[in-house]
């Protein structure tokens, strides 16, 4: 368990130096193609077109979210096709509530 406490921890500080880098060289490659732009056309052209690019780039991202995986799906699906286990009535719900509920607090009331 420790271990992989340790190479989880290894692989979440490795990610984020990488997205680290990450950003820090988009930033450097904004800064470089704007430039270029300025040079050749202007700067308000170069503006135009690195923001054309960067809300291109968040549409992309924005609708690759909205995917689901099939994966997914096929499990949602599954479950939704799937009859509910036997003996799952309302009355047996609300008794085991009420049973959770009564032994919370009794527990509570033991504590104080």
């Amino acid at each position: 368990m420790r271990l992989r406490a340790a190479l989880a921890a290894r692989r979440a500080g490795l990610l984020t130096g990488g997205l680290l880098c990450i950003v820090i060289g988009c930033a450097f490659l904004t800064v470089a193609l704007f430039i270029v732009i300025a040079a050749s056309h202007g700067a308000g052209l170069a503006a135009l077109v690195v923001g054309v690019i960067y809300v291109g780039f968040g549409l992309v991202f924005v609708g690759l979210s909205r995917r689901t995986p099939h994966s997914v799906r096929a499990a949602a699906a599954a479950t939704a096709a799937a009859p509910p286990p036997a003996g799952t009535d309302a009355a047996a719900l609300v008794t085991a509530f009420l049973s959770g509920l009564s032994a919370g607090v009794a527990a509570k009331k033991k504590s104080t």
